[in-house]
């Protein structure tokens, strides 16, 4: 007995309408898998305070460290400074009587252009809290527009650059500009933040994904080949 066989006919009608209903219910187990995924990366990113949103960069400081002394990201001084004029740097400060810090500027393809010592603990010690005119000593310019210019201030806890080396904070910015290139700040040999990674959650979505995926396009090529 011959079974007619064809598009809108016979069982090749009926297999169509299967995998046209497995598709459709794939489509949404995918949608809802999408979510999980979504909703389990956001939790991993916001786990602890990460959710308290944007907090004031005067505010954000890592300068707990005791002694410490950290540039800030808000800096109004560093337009124009590449003649070489003094500036003062907007900075939050942890200190002691005891502290000082070394404070280097250096550009790429020449090195040092100045260093110095700054005695904080004996000029401003006790003290914690911002301090937004950290003094920068001229160190004669001519250098080209746009030069980048790195800040180093390596703390130490005590006088002279003496005792041992508790911070430090690097800013690099262009002399013309004075857009802050690079800003970094961190207790020596202190650990890179970790990389946010998806949970136990959202990996097992993720395989379950890709068998449905597998399961589809599987299923379409049967039907084509008929």
């Amino acid at each position: 007995m011959l079974i007619p066989v064809g598009l809108f006919g016979g069982p090749r009608r009926q297999g169509y309408r299967l995998t046209r209903t497995i598709f459709t219910s794939a489509i949404r187990v995918l949608s809802g898998l999408c979510v999980l995924l979504w909703a389990s990366a956001a939790m991993a990113a916001a786990a602890g305070t990460g959710g308290a949103g944007v907090v004031p960069s005067a505010l954000v400081t890592t300068s707990a460290v005791l002694p410490s002394i950290e540039i800030l990201s808000q800096q109004t001084k560093l337009t124009g400074t590449c003649g070489g004029a003094t500036l003062d740097l907007n900075t939050f400060i942890n200190v002691d009587s005891q502290a000082s810090a070394d404070v280097k500027l250096s550009v790429p393809g020449i090195g040092a252009i100045e260093e110095f010592t700054d005695e904080t603990g004996s000029n401003v010690g006790p003290f914690v809290g911002v301090y937004s005119t950290f003094h920068i000593l001229s160190f004669g310019g001519g250098l080209p527009p746009n030069t980048p210019i790195t800040i180093t201030l390596t703390t130490f806890t005590g006088h002279g650059l003496s005792g041992s080396k508790t911070f430090v904070s690097t800013l690099q910015f262009n002399c013309t500009t004075g857009a802050i290139l690079y800003l970094a700040s961190a207790a020596p040999g202190a650990s890179a933040e970790p990389i946010p990674a998806l949970g136990d959650a959202a990996l097992a979505a993720l395989a379950g994904m890709l068998a449905l995926l597998s399961l589809v396009a599987l299923k379409r090529r049967r039907i084509a080949r008929r």
